[in-house]
């Protein structure tokens, strides 16, 4: 991808843009091919969690701002994105509009 990139010159846009999760850069197949390599390292403290789940949705996926008024299946989905997918209650808090400790009181409930 990137000697096509220098190959067409700099008058395209940057490759740069389409990193994911701060290391993959390329397509969809070789995303997957990515995260097969370490799907058996997902318990490894010292990689990176957004490193160690590339596929993991993102939080707009998981916590759509727009998803309505339902209490209960926006709390399960709050749980979800910080118990399975381990995204920080921070960071859910921060895309939520939350403060981090009604993202903890949320999953303490749940």
């Amino acid at each position: 991808m990137y000697r096509v990139f220098v190959g067409e010159g700099t008058q395209q846009a940057s490759p740069w843009g389409g990193v994911r999760e701060q290391i993959v850069l390329g397509d969809e197949d070789f995303a997957a091919r990515m995260q097969a390599l370490v799907e058996d390292h997902k318990e490894i403290p010292e990689i990176a969690t957004r490193q160690r789940f590339l596929d993991r949705p993102s939080l707009e996926q998981l916590l759509p701002i727009n998803q309505g008024k339902n209490k209960p299946e926006k709390d399960r989905r709050i749980r979800e994105a910080v118990e399975q997918f381990l995204y920080s209650q921070q960071a859910v808090a921060r895309h939520t509009g939350l403060h981090y400790t009604t993202i903890s009181r949320i999953i303490k409930e749940c």
